[in-house]
């Protein structure tokens, strides 16, 4: 994963991504207290860069707080 842009971000984000091979990809986003608020992305997806974009709504369609978003790094 690369950093997000903007980031603080206010009503969207894109989160950018390589993989290097194809794969089922999932990215999940949670909250400071460990709660997910939404599944972003659950899919195969083929080797290479990809983004996805984070509207800042929660797995209802609520809007949630704009802030900073921090991605782990998982291999």
């Amino acid at each position: 994963m690369r950093q997000n842009y903007p980031n603080p971000f206010n009503l969207e984000t894109t989160i950018a991504f390589s993989i290097p091979e194809d794969s089922e990809t999932k990215i999940s986003i949670y909250n400071i207290k460990g709660q997910k608020v939404k599944d972003l992305l659950n899919e195969n997806l083929e080797k290479g860069n990809h983004n996805v974009v984070w509207k800042s709504t929660d797995n209802s369609g609520k809007s949630v707080a704009s802030g900073v978003l921090s991605l782990p790094i998982r291999g």
